[in-house]
């Protein structure tokens, strides 16, 4: 604990919020490795209070006044409880492979719990901390959400009778909880009311902006959105946005806020619309989080010749919005990402990059997807959604991926005109207008040739003319079950009647992804001329 006070000491000297918060980190550092074994042996349970008594409030050298120096005395006893706690738990854990029957993480939450508590006291007595001390609030906000998390694994796994806990924590966004779990987060519950009155102890600060704890809003409203997530009640989230939107007038600019709390607020309060589905803003949201978020950070702590380093953080963390930014785009524009090839997406993933879709997990989950979308292979995207739709669900974004297929109808649809217009099929009656010259794209489409268009692409074949011009349309047409392939039994085939395939072509125009009408008495899809009657593709290469 010598360090630790010496530490206290020098940051109330100099007003360094950051080196004060250090000083009640209670994991190990790169420079203090055991730096939590230090620390509990620095002292006895008997001896802890007058210890803490010596270095804090019979300490001449710290410019403090007696009352707040009673509250550090008050912090560092329930300290090195903390850390004696967390301790115990680190080393029975690593004894015992996570397999031990102890509710030691329970035990380390109450007491960080004590620290916690300590520390909201010191902000709301007659002569709070100031508004440099905020840093505190980060450290022990976020250790004690990270040890509630630990503590309900544990619980669980204890009550299913044995089994490793899943100990790791997620640095930028944690997964959003099923209904399975809801019952089975007693601690994170508790953090949760914890960090809501951090979180009212900022809003409601009426100080001047240069002394107010309002600075802190963002990083602790980051820390809620985190747990709510965890927690699945994801709409008490909302309310924490509305309480921010409703007091920008008394806040500071967003601008004049770190760059890391804006980062992470603007991803979340993009996945809560994207949740909510309002794609538009989602997408400014998710696109500001984007150009906020580093690419590589600065090796402060590595040899004087590195000059970038990767951070497995950041990848994370751009991946993480992109997961949800890209599926967004898909609905509010109607873009098709372009993915690298796996084998130079892996070749890229080790060197710096300004393409931020060259990360082989992202190409893995949506280039298959985006591949059938260009090609208009309806199984083929089928088969994408399936393969990933553990992940997809798990993220919430499968839904609004299976909404895009209407994008992958449409290019289908759009190479089955190209085909019919330029295939030299003979054109049934009224299905070319008087002003137009052989082998332009047809403004009529019988719907006939599209169903045909459709089924084909249910089928999953690549090459959609070289099908529909073996006689799959005139099959098609005739209502004839010819247009099932020799020797193959499809059932998604036999499953699409006409009526489907009109209602599909109806919704993609009332979508306006198709520029047209529907005459249902000559059985026609009249279009627009050229590629204008498909909106977004008149400069696409054709496909």
């Amino acid at each position: 604990m010598n360090e630790v006070y010496e530490s206290f000491v020098s940051a109330y000297e100099r007003e360094n919020g950051d080196l004060l918060s250090a000083t009640l980190v209670p994991a190990p550092t790169r420079a203090q490795p055991t730096r939590l074994d230090d620390i509990a042996r620095s002292s006895s349970v008997e001896g802890i209070d007058a210890d803490v008594r010596y270095a804090t409030i019979y300490n001449n050298h710290l410019p403090l006044e007696h009352a707040q120096k009673r509250i550090w005395h008050e912090i560092y006893v329930a300290y090195w409880h903390a850390v004696c706690a967390i301790n115990y738990a680190e080393q029975l854990n690593l004894q015992f492979q996570g397999r031990h029957q102890e509710q030691v993480w329970s035990n380390a939450y109450e007491a960080w719990k004590e620290v916690s508590n300590a520390l909201l006291k010191a902000y709301n007595v007659s002569n709070p901390f100031e508004v440099w001390t905020v840093p505190c609030l980060y450290i022990v906000g976020k250790h004690l959400r990270m040890f509630a998390i630990k503590a309900d694994e544990e619980t669980k796994r204890l009550r299913e009778g044995g089994g490793n806990a899943a100990l790791g924590v997620q640095s930028f966004g944690d997964d959003i909880a099923t209904e399975q779990t809801e019952q089975e987060n007693d601690k994170l519950e508790d953090a949760a009311r914890l960090i809501n009155r951090m979180f009212m102890l900022c809003y409601a600060d009426r100080s001047s902006i240069s002394e107010s704890r309002k600075w802190a809003i963002y990083y602790i409203s980051n820390l809620l959105f985190k747990t709510y997530f965890k927690l699945n009640k994801i709409s008490l989230s909302e309310n924490i946005i509305r309480s921010l939107e409703a007091s920008t007038a008394d806040m500071p600019p967003l601008s004049a806020f770190p760059k890391s709390h804006i980062c992470t607020y603007h991803y979340y309060h993009g996945v809560i619309l994207f949740l909510k589905e309002d794609y538009p803003k989602a997408e400014a949201h998710l696109v500001s989080a984007l150009g906020l978020c580093p690419r590589t950070r600065s090796p402060s702590s590595l040899s004087s010749d590195a000059t970038l380093a990767e951070d497995p953080a950041v990848t994370k963390n751009r991946r993480l919005i992109l997961t949800y930014l890209i599926p967004t785009r898909l609905i509010t524009s109607r873009k098709i990402p372009s993915f690298p090839s796996p084998k130079s997406s892996s070749h890229t993933s080790h060197t710096n990059t300004s393409n931020p879709l060259d990360d082989p997990h992202l190409t893995r989950l949506f280039r298959p997807l985006c591949l059938a979308l260009r090609s208009g292979d309806l199984r083929a995207y089928d088969a994408a959604l399936l393969a990933g739709e553990f992940e997809f669900i798990k993220r919430r974004i499968y839904l609004t991926l299976e909404r895009a297929r209407e994008i992958c109808e449409r290019n289908l649809l759009r190479k089955v005109r190209r085909i019919v217009s330029e295939s030299g099929f003979p054109v049934p009656p009224g299905g070319r207008a008087e002003n137009e010259a052989e082998g332009e794209l047809r403004k009529r489409i019988e719907v006939n040739e599209f169903w045909a268009g459709l089924r084909v692409g249910l089928k999953g074949f690549l090459d959609v003319g070289q099908q529909v011009s073996g006689g799959v349309v005139d099959a098609a047409a005739d209502g004839s079950d010819d247009a099932v392939m020799d020797g193959e039994d499809d059932q998604e085939l036999e499953e699409l009647d006409r009526d489907e395939a009109e209602c599909i072509i109806a919704n993609l125009i009332c979508r306006g992804l198709i520029k047209g009408n529907i005459n249902r008495y000559r059985g026609m899809v009249m279009m627009k001329a050229g590629d204008g009657a498909f909106p977004g593709t008149e400069r696409s290469s054709r496909s």
